[in-house]
Order: structure tokens, then C-alpha cells, then sequence
């Protein structure tokens, strides 16, 4: 049933530029609406839920908040309810039309006033720009722009494998479907059925094709392959035994057509570092040669599965007729509302388990497709497009995580594609990573895919060609982290690599473009890093860096910027001369860690000189000297001087400009040995 104001709305109508921006009037007051629903009208029933279940999320009231504070709104009587269509830009090589119709906000608008000129366009929306927004899909052969698609409440495999086989018959910009060489062991996934358990194989150099399985272990500890269960799994992995994860993986694989799967714990010989060497080395192989990574971004461990029932509508969804302007009825239109976290642009999966996870990002990099069940909706993800399947055609904006797949299928100089490497490096030191040792085998099939396109010296996370701008990584946002040990260098990475700090790291890709302003000082004479086991890319037992540098021997001292409200470390003119002159960035982060404003910190530490930018900024290494052997050191972080003008507001932290310029004049250059 619908009331008479609804009953008159025309979709159609609504499909316009001025449906958009300014949209059609509805109810004047929350009171009607409720008053309405009340009376039965469906549509009018789903606005009042979709308003009440909007605020409660954004404003984080309850109900009753929330109803007293539409009444509050309603005496005022300077505003009314409209319902706006809400676009988005669509990908022109696969959409009829350049953007559509995905959904409607029903919102608040000013009242138009003529006196004071106001049309009720965008800026007189609600005052606290709560948006409650409803999903839109239509059944018609007729194009009408509506690109919202209805889901189910269980994934739609048949959409899955339409996804997989339209990107492997049309996506020139994608791997393309031929058999290839197999992993070492596979699961056989065994039928549909059930009839047949899954089992563990070994391939032996067939070819064929495959699926590969993007993971949370999280805090659960899955069955494994070992030594011990190794035979017994070539006979069957009985299904029941397995986690929820591993459950929905083999469910997934066999609905969408495909008879092995890879899974790390499964294939991989847990326990055996020599296979685990051999096996980690051909990570960049296994997950590019895959025919789709299939994912549950949602799932934090291997026992929540990420093929459950999805959440039902908190209110029936509303089905209208969809007329044109001759009241011929051209089909329907659906208007649903799920809950707060659906969204009018698609995305994914909002604070996802799966993307924190460090190994997750190379997979996800190197997979020439992958496949994401998420908790609300499938989506995908390959070097040419991605799909939502709550839209019909794909939308143009790159909504997934910051480093797009399709960056590594595209044409890249020398310069931007060490760029695309520290951006990896950044969004990668942002994940989390259970076990150290894995810092960089972690990123090996990410780096030995780059250093086929650059063809340069790989060292222990850095690259030879631009080792200086490696050398310049630092750990950002210090006076909010508690301070973190560095690890020995003998056991993950030397100290100059940032794979020896348990930190997000930046660059300050001062040198990676060379340019006439840049004065470089430190003579790099040799490098070396040293690999353990089969992997050149993986983890290394130790590194050294052989040089001639300036050395100063330095005082690094904290202080506290009340009107900046942090701490801050900074090279100073001397023990007792506590004027600054450049700011230190702590490899362990000791600038957080203080018990009250009266604590003080203070170390000695030689500083060691890279080179100088525009307006004498300059770049250094801070070290502390090997007790035992004499011109070895370690580095403890970055020191950065740039000069300020005292009319900007960091000028405030008072560094001085011509002293800093100068700090390392009348300095020989020594030799020396940075493990």
C-alpha cells in the first residue's frame, strides 16, 4: 500500500539533473512520516526506518534521541523531507551511458525563500549533513539509468564466474586463462556433493589451472600440512575437520567451476624451512599464474568463514511501478534499505580484517584477478576494471586499497616505478605481520616482479640504482607511538634497510630524480646484503654498506611544543647549547615515550651527512659506533633540516637556518662500515 503522496511519485522523473540537486519533495515533517507509515504506506515505512537507523549510526543515539530530535526539527518548521537521486560515474568501455542512478537520499532540506534568494540546492541541506540513503534496482529491458543491482542473501557464484570468464575473453590488459605450470601441492577440492573428500596432491610439473586462497590466520591455529600429517592428507583432508574459512574456500572453488585450490598452511610444509624457503620463492609465480585469488576480506581468522547468510533488510524493501511520461510502465523499481554501512558509492569492505594483513598485499598485487566475498556483497578486482555486485556496470573510481593492481600492468620510467616501490614499502609497514622473520619474505614476490621491470641490484628491501633516496626512510608521527626496539640486525635486516624497524616508515624521495640543486656527499663504495636460503628476495642474515662520509659527532635532545601539543627530537648545537637545528625521526621512537613534561632525554649519537636540496635542506644519518670494531656503526635514525621561513607557523619550533647549513663544514670524510 501506498499513500497518496507516494503513489504520485514518478522514478522517472526523478532520473534528471535537477532530480539530483535539488530532488522531489516529500513529507513536511518526521510527524507525517511516521504518521503515514503508520497508516500502512510501505515507502513511506522504509523512509521512517532508513531516517531513524541513519541517525542512531552517524549521531550515535538512541531511538528516542533520535525521534525527540526530529520533533525538535519539525518546530522549527524550516525544513522539509525531499527524495534526491544520488550518481555515479561509470566505466564507459562496459556502461550504455557515462554515469546512473545507484540509489536515493531522503534528507532534510531547507525551505525555499524567495526574499532570500535560496533554491534548497545542495548547501541548504540538513544542518547536520546526516544523509540516510536507499539502495535503487529495476527490472526492465528499457534503459533507464538505474544501475543499482538487488543482491541476494547469499553470493551470487553464477555473477562470480561471469566476472572471471568476461575478464579473461575481453581484458587485454589482464593475464589471459592457459594452463601453467602447478604449485608443488594443490588441493583437490573433491565434487560439489561432498561425494569425493578434498585431498592433498602433488603436482610433479603438470600444467593446469588453479585457485588460490587470500587469508586471516588470525589468533586460531588451522590444521596444517607437516611431516606428520603429510601422508594422511594425500589421502583426504576430511572436509568437516577443516575451519570455517577453509570450509567456504573449497565451497567456493567448486560452485565456480575449478578443481584445485592453493592455501599457504595446506601447501606449504609447515615446520620444514627448506621447504618453506623453495616454496616462499615462488610466491610471485604461484599467486600470478592463479586464475583468481579468491578473498573474505570480513573474515579476521581462519574460523569465521566469509560465506554466511547476509544480513536481512531491517525493513521490507518497497517495489514501484516505473512509468514513463505517458504512463506506460516500463517495469519496476525496487528501493531497499540494508543498513547504515551500505553506501551510495561502492567500495569495499569497510575496516577489513584482510587488508591489515602484510602478506595479504603482494598477494593481492600479484593475483591477475581476485574475487571478494564480502560480508554485504561480492566484489573484484583485476588490472582493468572492478566489479560490485550491487551495481550493473563498474564504477570508474579506483575505491580499493591505496596501491592499484593496475599500476603494475602499466608503462612506468625509472623514476616513477621507484615511486610505485616506496608506495608499496609505505602501504605495506602499515600492515600487521605476526612473525618478524617474515618482514621481507612477505614482499619477495612484489620485489622480484619490480625488478624485472628495473632490472636493478634488489638489497634487502632497497634498491642499488637509488640507494640513497632507500636510505632516507624515517618513522613518521613519533609523539603518538610508544618507542619500539629495533631488532637485531643479524637476524631480519641490517640497520640502513627499513626492514629492521617495527614501524610504518615514509621516504623523503629527496634523490631519486637528480637535478642541478642536489649536492650528494656520502660515496657509496660497495653494498651487500646477504640472503638466507633459496630467495635473493627474501629474508637476509645480515648486510653492510662501505663508504666515505662526513661524521659529526652530535646531541639529539627532546622538547615539547605546547602549541603544537607534541614531542618532538632534534639535533642540537651542543649538550649545554640547546638550540636546534635539525629534526630527528628515532628508528625506535623514543619521542612518545615520556611519564610527564619534566622527563628528559638526551643522546649522543654521530651524525652522519647524505646530501643537500634546494635552500640548503639537508639530509642525514643518525649512528652510534660499534664498541668493539672501530669505523663500524648502526644507524638510529633519520635527520632531516629544512630551512623555515619565520613567517610560516612551524617557525615557531625555532630552528635556526644558517647554523644547520653549516654543521658539517671543516669535517674530513672518513671511511666507514654501516651494518
Amino acid at each position: 500500500m501506498l499513500c497518496t503522496l507516494c503513489a504520485s511519485l514518478n522514478i522517472i522523473e526523478l532520473l534528471s539533473d535537477e532530480g539530483e540537486s535539488i530532488g522531489k519533495e516529500h513529507q513536511p515533517t518526521f510527524i507525517a512520516l511516521t504518521t503515514s507509515a503508520g497508516k500502512g504506506c510501505s515507502l513511506c515505512s522504509l523512509f521512517r526506518a532508513t531516517v531513524l537507523d541513519t541517525y542512531q549510526r552517524v549521531m550515535g543515539w538512541s531511538e528516542d534521541n533520535v525521534q525527540n530530535y526530529q520533533d525538535e526539527r519539525d518546530s522549527r518548521g524550516t525544513t522539509r523531507f525531499v527524495i534526491r537521486t544520488t550518481a555515479v560515474d561509470l566505466d564507459k568501455n562496459y556502461a550504455l551511458f557515462e554515469d546512473g542512478y545507484s540509489g536515493l537520499f531522503y534528507l532534510r532540506r531547507a525551505l525555499i525563500d524567495g526574499n532570500s534568494g535560496k533554491d534548497g540546492a545542495d548547501d541548504d541541506v540538513d544542518e547536520d549533513q546526516v544523509l540516510p540513503w536507499l539502495s535503487m534496482s529495476a527490472s526492465t529491458d528499457v534503459p533507464t539509468r538505474i544501475v543499482g543491482r538487488t543482491i541476494g542473501a547469499h553470493s551470487d557464484f553464477g555473477l562470480g564466474k561471469r566476472w572471471i570468464e568476461e575478464c579473461m575473453a575481453t581484458h587485454s590488459g589482464c593475464s589471459q586463462a592457459s594452463d601453467s605450470e602447478l604449485p608443488t601441492r594443490l588441493i583437490d577440492v573433491g565434487l560439489l556433493d561432498g561425494s569425493i573428500e578434498p585431498r592433498l596432491v602433488e603436482t610433479k610439473g603438470q600444467q593446469g589451472q588453479y585457485v588460490t586462497l587470500s587469508h586471516c590466520w588470525g589468533a586460531s591455529k588451522p590444521p596444517v600440512t607437516d611431516p606428520r600429517t603429510f601422508n594422511t592428507y594425500l589421502q583426504e583432508i576430511p572436509f568437516v575437520s577443516l575451519p570455517r574459512t577453509f570450509q567456504d574456500a573449497i565451497t567456493a572453488v567448486r560452485r565456480l567451476g575449478y578443481r584445485y585450490l592453493w592455501i599457504d598452511c595446506f601447501c606449504i610444509i609447515q615446520g620444514d624451512s627448506r621447504d618453506w624457503q623453495i616454496e616462499c620463492a615462488r610466491m610471485a609465480q604461484t599467486f600470478r599464474q592463479s586464475i583468481v585469488t579468491i578473498a573474505g576480506p570480513a573474515a579476521e581468522n581462519t574460523d569465521a568463514g566469509f560465506l554466511r547468510e547476509r544480513p536481512a533488510p531491517i525493513v521490507e524493501p518497497c517495489e514501484l511501478e516505473l512509468q514513463d511520461g505517458n504512463s506506460n510502465v516500463l517495469g519496476t523499481v525496487t528501493i531497499s534499505f540494508i543498513d547504515y554501512n551500505d553506501s551510495p558509492l561502492p567500495g569495499p569492505e569497510k575496516d577489513s580484517p584482510l587488508a591489515t594483513r602484510a602478506w595479504v598485499l603482494q598477494e593481492r598485487l600479484l593475483s591477475p584477478r581476485i574475487l571478494y566475498f564480502g560480508s554485504g556483497k561480492m566484489y573484484w578486482e583485476c588490472q582493468s576494471v572492478e566489479w560490485y555486485e550491487n551495481l550493473l556496470y563498474p564504477w570508474v573510481e579506483i575505491a580499493l586499497p591505496t596501491v592499484s593492481k593496475r599500476i603494475l600492468s602499466a608503462p612506468l620510467d625509472d623514476y616513477n616505478l621507484r615511486a610505485l616501490w616506496y608506495l608499496i614499502v609505505c602501504t605495506y609497514t602499515e600492515c600487521r605481520l605476526t612473525d618478524g622473520n617474515d618482514k621481507l619474505p612477505a614482499l619477495s614476490g612484489l620485489a622480484y616482479q619490480v625488478q624485472k621491470m628495473n632490472n636493478d641490484t634488489y638489497l634487502a628491501g632497497l634498491w642499488k640504482e637509488d640507494l640513497l633516496t632507500g636510505l632516507t626512510w624515517y618513522t613518521p608521527n613519533q609523539s603518538v607511538h610508544k618507542p619500539k626496539s629495533l631488532r637485531p640486525a643479524e637476524q631480519n635486516a641490517p640497520s640502513w634497510s627499513w626492514a629492521a624497524c617495527d614501524d610504518r616508515v615514509l621516504f623523503l624521495n629527496m634523490f631519486s630524480r637528480p637535478k642541478e640543486t642536489l649536492r650528494i656527499d656520502l660515496e657509496v663504495t660497495d653494498v651487500q646484503a646477504e640472503a638466507v636460503g633459496y630467495d635473493p628476495y627474501g629474508q637476509v642474515t645480515r648486510g653492510r654498506l662501505k663508504g666515505q662520509g662526513r661524521l659529526k659527532a652530535s646531541v639529539i635532545r627532546r622538547f615539547h611544543h605546547r602549541e603544537l601539543a607534541v614531542y618532538k627530537l632534534y639535533l642540537c648545537v651542543s649538550g649545554t647549547d640547546h638550540r636546534k637545528l635539525a629534526e630527528y625521526y628515532s628508528d625506535a621512537g623514543e619521542a612518545a615515550f615520556v611519564q610527564d613534561e619534566s622527563d628528559t632525554y638526551e643522546r649522543n649519537v654521530m651524525a652522519l651527512l647524505i646530501g643537500f636540496g634546494q635552500r640548503n635542506r639537508w639530509v642525514g644519518l643518525a649512528m652510534r659506533a660499534d664498541e668493539k670494531v672501530p669505523g663500524v656503526y648502526r644507524r638510529l635514525g633519520l635527520i632531516e633540516h629544512t630551512p623555515l621561513d619565520r613567517s610560516e607557523r612551524n617557525a615557531a619550533l625555532g630552528v635556526l637556518t644558517e647554523e644547520a647549513a653549516q654543521w658539517f663544514d671543516g669535517c674530513e670524510k672518513v671511511q666507514l662500515d654501516i651494518v
